[in-house]
């Protein structure tokens, strides 16, 4: 199954996606790793989970130990598009709410 954590290079989302992997989850990581906290740490923990930081770029998926994505939450047309390309559960662990509204994770829809 798979499982979409947010804040994945964050220090509780690094530590879930690990968790997750060794139940045997698949782990579909988002962050746009903003300079809320040093970026530095966040990359750190990705290179962690295999994830090669040199080819980290805007909405483009990098495979590691788990799928890792670089999407800001507020991108709504790009958080979209996500949620048709992958089926999975849901874990948001964002820091700070991005999100003033909700998305249907099974039909897209923004309330």
């Amino acid at each position: 199954m798979k499982v979409l954590v947010t804040g994945a290079a964050g220090f509780i989302g690094h530590h879930l996606s690990k968790l997750l992997l060794k139940e045997g989850y698949q782990v579909i990581g988002i962050d746009n790793i903003n300079d809320y906290y040093d970026p530095n740490l966040k990359l750190a923990r990705l290179k962690d989970m295999n994830i090669n930081i040199d080819q980290i770029a805007y909405n483009v998926p990098v495979e590691g130990d788990i799928t890792f994505i670089k999407l800001d939450l507020t991108d709504k047309d790009e958080i979209r598009n996500l949620f048709e390309t992958y089926r999975f559960l849901i874990s948001s662990l964002s820091v700070r709410s991005s999100f003033t509204k909700v998305m249907s994770p099974s039909n897209g829809t923004l309330y």
